[in-house]
């Protein structure tokens, strides 16, 4: 097995996410992350040419935050992802607040411009 395989998993194991196995290019299995993965191509990889793995981490990096904040996205009711994380952890309180400090800090910045 790859070590970047088991760094994710058991960086998802940390915070209680379980492996799930789907089948490769079945998007009836996967398909959210088959569709995040196609974005991330057209978006990030086939637009850049990058010199470094660092320079492609970084712009990783740009889009994701990007996209967390700002996408519009049809199933999440045309929320961003972290706007739709903030109401649904208000309608689940958990432990992680993280979400939200993040949404309060998005909200703050936006009233300011």
């Amino acid at each position: 097995m790859c070590g970047g395989m088991v760094t994710i998993h058991s960086k998802g194991a940390d915070v209680g996410q379980e492996m799930s196995h789907s089948f490769v290019r079945f998007p009836e299995c996967n398909g959210c992350i088959e569709r995040f993965n196609r974005t991330v191509e057209e978006e990030v990889f086939s637009v850049n040419t990058f010199m470094t793995l660092a320079d492609a981490e970084a712009a990783m990096a740009k889009f994701i935050d990007n996209y967390n904040r700002n996408w519009l996205i049809h199933r999440l009711d045309l929320q961003s992802p972290i706007e739709y994380r903030f109401k649904y952890e208000n309608m689940h309180p958990s432990d992680n607040v993280s979400y939200e400090i993040i949404y309060e800090t998005k909200q703050k910045s936006s009233k300011k411009g």
